[in-house]
């Protein structure tokens, strides 16, 4: 049975694209590799090679950078009290904009013109608020009552359509 806060609709999203895989896999194996040849086989890399300690903090951030990307989740949830958002790790608990504070509410496609930049956490100061997208075109904007926009990234455009609608009342 249905509650009054039972999720109308809700997503989940993470970097699954193979383009930012192999941006970051790639470059990671050949540093893993060049490193193991200078520390354990004694090849140095280049002509004045880095110090093996220069080696190994390189390797360590490029592996937390992975990592990042690995555990970076974007949750959304719209319900009858509103929407929520989580964008893991870096929101500790949801944000949750009430309907009451909601003016106006839509799914739009945005053009990676307009987005100047690839995804994740951003500020948009001349669009009136913040982004969060991993992937697609496609977002969900909220205008609030302040006046600001929060734009949350969607690939299921039209069940947050609708769940939008439940939500605003119009249906």
């Amino acid at each position: 049975m249905k509650t009054k806060n039972t999720p109308v609709f809700h997503e989940t999203q993470k970097f699954t694209q193979i383009w930012v895989w192999m941006l970051l896999l790639i470059p990671a194996a050949v540093l893993l590799y060049k490193t193991a040849a200078q520390i354990v086989f004694g090849v140095p890399w280049g002509n004045e090679p880095p110090s093996n300690a220069l080696l190994l903090f390189i390797n360590a951030i490029w592996l937390t950078i992975v990592i990042l990307f690995a555990t970076v989740r974007l949750d959304t949830r719209i319900d009858k009290r509103g929407i929520s958002y989580r964008f893991k790790p870096f929101h500790q608990s949801d944000r949750v904009i009430r309907r009451e504070s909601i003016s106006g509410c839509s799914v739009e496609e945005f053009s990676y013109m307009t987005m100047r930049g690839f995804h994740g956490i951003r500020f948009r100061p001349f669009h009136g608020g913040w982004t969060y997208t991993i992937r697609g075109n496609k977002w969900i904007k909220i205008d609030l009552q302040n006046g600001k926009r929060i734009f949350i990234g969607t690939q299921k455009p039209a069940e947050a359509s609708i769940a939008i609608r439940k939500m605003m009342g119009m249906v």
